[in-house]
């Protein structure tokens, strides 16, 4: 083929470029083929359109769909920054002389000020040529816009193109009317309008079809723009108003409708009032259909409240939600807050219960999401009404049973949600009910079986469990015992319980597990020191509780079902009077009224001598204004030696609030530094160690809590003897015949001890690694497991100063890791070696030396082998300390110093 054969290749981009430049409107024939000059000629004269800016428009389209057809969509290659900015300024120019004078002039006006048109044309033009001029330049843009070199130009304009979709689409038609009716001007033939209606269908399926091509957030943006646009007729409003409802209800419809409102980058701190605003408008009901609306936008929200790739999608999650439930509290009940309850909640039939097993994951995503809308730490975000989750009170409180002896991470989460239930004042009272099993109506859950999975999280097994009362009531003590008031409710709620359920007439042999649970319950409390506060405010409500139960015991003459109570009582109500630091609103009052009561019921009930001398002396000192006649001797040793004899009196009681009381008391002469119990420290060591074998769990702390104050006070003695008979235990060749537990509960005071020694701990280090390596060996794993949590809680208490020590423990952990059958040991061993790299950071590789290969390679070999996938975990932990470490080392930056001598 000889050169005059070749077709000619227009310079598309040279044309657009003289086409875009100044004064270029009236040479648009000149820079083309004749050819190509002909087609336009043609295409105006069809149109009934000759003026030079309909001639000037078709040329550049025709240059753009050239460029589009014969070099970019055969071309693998994008334009230059040159290129693409000349063909950004010919979209331009289509727009402001296709698009712009053709649009309802409302429209156009509003629109100009927001895109600023390229070219300023003022000309009059009849409604066909509008009409005709804005479809054509409407399907030649879009109809390039599957070109991805094309497609950013021509998003710069989207608004002013969707504002000519919407007139396109939805613009109310003229009815055709009958030839006698016609005047002069533009008249509607019936052929006319049948087209026109085909069309208006045709661009309805385009304007949809851009929609669903353009970025989410980008459409929105526009039609957004265009319905708060001023003075634009209602038809345009009501059909924008639908497609925004459209584009919302899409999967990502909500995040992006509010990251456009927040500028593109969604900050809670900045743009807190724009997204109330925006979660305001979510909430209300759009549409013809609000039960599609509101389930499409509520699994949305649920989605971001899960989220973790979005930046802040918990703060827009839990803020919509916020405002969905203070419109319709219904919609958030039935389509988030339910959905969220799903694993905790149960379906119930005709004659059964029915639950669904549930994993680790829907148990954890189910906690975490419960936490984000009721757990708040944002003072801007008010967390929602905690009744909405009341049905899951009762799971929830099974869940924190099952952890609440454990490091799992859940316990937290389920505590942080139980302590804001129990904050309801109208829920309290009926949740202590329903947590120890006074109450099974089943308005606050069911008691779901948990138990721990391969990930170390919870699982349901789809069971109901059998909770022991006396399990739950240690479980809810040890949720309310640190916070606030709540244990003073408790006592409130145990007395209540125990003198209405003498009124309702229950025979004890009928609940009789109930009332001694309830009965363990006020011991206990009656010692907390937030109850004693209280109580010293707010006495009457104990002293009701004590003149009912004396009027139930004279009426009914059983005298045994109260007499453990009443003792209790009394004695909280002996340290009330007695104590020093009264309120300042303090009144005798009632209390010289609950003497006279007293005294007045001797006369006709014979109570049992014990409960008869505490009656006397309470009267005695409500009479002597808090002064005890037993403490008028003015010297100090006789007041304590009283107090010393009536408490060993106490400990040979039968009665088990009489004995705790005797362990409190000598307790608080160790504290107190008596001079009796100076001299009697092996005495005190073998009281305490004997009530340590006590079943009940009030007796057990409170031989702790004697012991670890004697080891305060003569730290070097009692505690070699507490690691002398701690190592005895273990070395025993019977040590079957003492229970593990009890083993296990020498070591805890061990650790308590020692962190209450604080600075003075590090003296007694070498007795105490020794005692814990010794017990290591124990044959019995959870002596084993138990040794080995307690050595990783010095580590930390010490501060990681183990000096000489540290080789002599990794190498023992060492061992552990690589020998022993029981997961359970191996996990703890694993969890010392971690907080030990933790601890020693860096100083690890200087301090341990070459006694962390073995340790290293007996790690790797656990998380790379063995089939426990919590042991697993917790080794690729420690290998991921130590690497830390080591990298530290390694590749530390340089610090750049300089020492200055100064002599003198």
């Amino acid at each position: 083929m000889d050169n005059s054969e070749r077709p000619v290749t227009m310079d598309y981009h040279g044309i657009l470029l003289k086409l875009t430049t100044a004064e270029c409107m009236n040479q648009t024939f000149t820079l083309l083929p004749e050819e190509s000059q002909k087609k336009i000629e043609d295409c105006c004269n069809e149109a009934k359109d000759e003026s030079v800016s309909c001639k000037y428009l078709k040329t550049i389209l025709h240059v753009l769909e050239g460029l589009y057809k014969d070099v970019l969509s055969k071309s693998e290659t994008f334009m230059s920054v040159n290129e693409y900015r000349c063909v950004k300024t010919a979209i331009e120019h289509v727009i402001s002389t296709g698009i712009f004078p053709c649009l309802i002039p409302d429209i156009s006006r509003e629109l100009k000020t927001l895109y600023p048109p390229a070219l300023n044309i003022q000309e009059k033009l009849n409604d066909f040529i509008k009409y005709e001029r804005l479809s054509t330049t409407v399907r030649a843009v879009l109809g390039m816009f599957s070109e991805i070199s094309l497609r950013p130009a021509i998003l710069t304009q989207l608004g002013p193109i969707l504002g000519g979709l919407v007139q396109l689409a939805h613009a109310p038609l003229m009815k055709p009317k009958p030839l006698e009716s016609q005047s002069s001007g533009f008249q509607m033939s019936p052929e006319l309008y049948e087209k026109l209606v085909q069309e208006q269908a045709e661009f309805k399926g385009i304007l949809v079809e851009t929609i669903n091509n353009c970025p989410q957030s980008a459409v929105i943006k526009e039609l957004m723009v265009l319905l708060g646009l001023q003075r634009i007729p209602q038809w345009v409003k009501k059909n924008v108003r639908l497609y925004l409802i459209q584009l919302i209800m899409q999967p990502t419809g909500v995040y992006a409708l509010i990251t456009v409102t927040c500028q593109d980058a969604v900050d809670v701190g900045i743009h807190w009032d724009r997204l109330g605003t925006i979660s305001k408008l979510i909430a209300m009901n759009h549409g013809n259909n609000p039960e599609e609306y509101y389930s499409t936008v509520c699994s949305q929200l649920l989605e971001l409240l899960s989220c973790t790739t979005v930046r802040n999608s918990p703060e827009i999650a839990r803020t919509c939600i916020k405002a969905i439930h203070e419109v319709h509290p219904e919609v958030c009940r039935e389509k988030i807050i339910n959905k969220i309850c799903e694993p905790l909640l149960i379906t119930r039939g005709s004659s059964d219960i029915r639950l669904a097993p549930r994993t680790e994951t829907e148990v954890s995503e189910c906690l975490e999401n419960l936490r984000k809308l009721f757990v708040s730490t944002d003072a801007k975000f008010k967390s929602l009404p905690v009744d909405l989750i009341s049905a899951t009170a009762v799971p929830l409180f099974c869940m924190y049973k099952r952890t609440w002896e454990s490091p799992c991470i859940l316990r937290l989460k389920s505590k942080e949600l139980l302590l804001n239930l129990l904050n309801s004042g109208c829920l309290r009272d009926k949740l202590f009910s329903a947590f120890l099993g006074h109450d099974n109506s089943g308005y606050f859950g069911v008691k779901l079986k948990f138990q721990f999975g391969p990930s170390g999280g919870l699982e349901t097994t789809g069971e109901v469990d059998d909770i022991n009362p006396e399990d739950s009531a240690d479980c809810l003590l040890d949720l309310v015992k640190n916070f606030h008031d709540l244990p003073w409710h408790l006592f409130n709620y145990a007395q209540d319980f125990f003198c209405q359920s003498k009124k309702r007439g229950t025979n004890v042999l009928d609940q009789l597990e109930s009332q001694l649970v309830v009965m363990k319950l006020l011991l206990t409390l009656a010692n907390c020191k937030t109850v004693q506060e209280r109580q010293l405010r707010h006495p009457e409500h104990l002293i009701k509780f004590i003149t009912e139960l004396f009027e139930e015991s004279v009426v009914s003459g059983d005298e045994e079902d109260h007499v453990d109570i009443l003792y209790v009582s009394l004695m909280l109500i002996k340290e009330m009077v007695t104590e020093r630091k009264k309120p300042k609103e303090w009144s005798w009052t009632p209390f010289e009224d609950l003497s006279r009561f007293l005294r007045e019921k001797l006369i006709t009930w014979e109570c049992p001598q014990n409960l008869k001398s505490l009656v006397e002396e309470v009267q005695r000192i409500i009479k002597q204004r808090g002064v005890s006649p037993r403490f008028e001797d003015l010297s100090v040793d006789d007041k304590k030696e009283t107090a010393f004899d009536e408490a060993l009196k106490d400990l040979a009681d039968p009665l088990l609030p009489v004995r705790a009381h005797g362990l409190i008391t000598l307790t608080k002469l160790i504290e107190t530094s008596s001079s009796t119990v100076t001299g009697k420290s092996d005495l005190l060591v073998y009281l305490f160690q004997q009530n340590l074998k006590d079943e009940d769990s009030f007796i057990y702390l409170a031989a702790i809590n004697g012991l670890c104050a004697l080891a305060l006070k003569f730290p070097q003695k009692v505690i070699e003897i507490l690691i002398h008979e701690f190592t005895d235990m273990t070395r025993d060749t019977d040590s079957a015949a003492v229970a593990p537990e009890n083993r296990a509960k020498l070591g805890e005071i061990l650790v308590k001890t020692t962190r209450l020694l604080g600075e003075m701990a590090p003296a007694y280090k070498n007795v105490l690694i020794n005692g814990f390596l010794t017990a290591i060996r124990d044959s019995d794993p959870m002596v084993r497991a138990s040794s080995l949590s307690c050595l990783g809680e010095l580590c930390t208490v010490l501060g990681f100063a183990l000096g000489n020590a540290v080789i002599e423990v990794l190498y023992c952990i060492g061992c552990i890791i690589e020998t022993d059958k029981f997961p359970e040991c191996r996990r703890a061993a694993v969890l010392v070696v971690t907080l030990l790299i933790r601890g020693l950071g860096k100083d690890v590789l200087i301090n341990v030396g070459s006694q962390l290969l073995p340790v290293y390679r007996a790690l790797k070999h656990l998380r790379d082998n063995d089939s426990d996938s919590v042991l697993r975990l917790h080794a690729q932990l420690a290998l991921e300390e130590l690497n830390d470490i080591v990298k530290g080392v390694l590749f530390e930056e340089p610090r750049l110093e300089r020492n200055i001598l100064l002599l003198r």
